[in-house]
């Protein structure tokens, strides 16, 4: 039963990493950007600036990763 249990999370593993991947580079490839799909088409862009510095999105994706 142990083996099972940790064959299933040896395999849980990759899917996860794989799946926030996916999450990540489809977040990343939005038109515009992250912060203007929140904010609109009406974002100011010091504000978006600002956000972007806040959370790191101004950083490289393997950092912001």
């Amino acid at each position: 039963m142990a083996r099972y249990v940790l064959h299933r999370l040896m395999l849980f593993l990759p899917l996860l990493l794989g799946t926030t991947l996916l999450v990540f580079a489809y977040v990343q490839l939005i038109p515009g950007g992250p912060v203007e799909a929140m904010l609109g088409v009406h974002a100011n862009p010091t504000l978006v600036a600002e956000i972007e510095h806040r959370y790191g999105l101004d950083k490289p994706w393997p950092q912001q990763y």
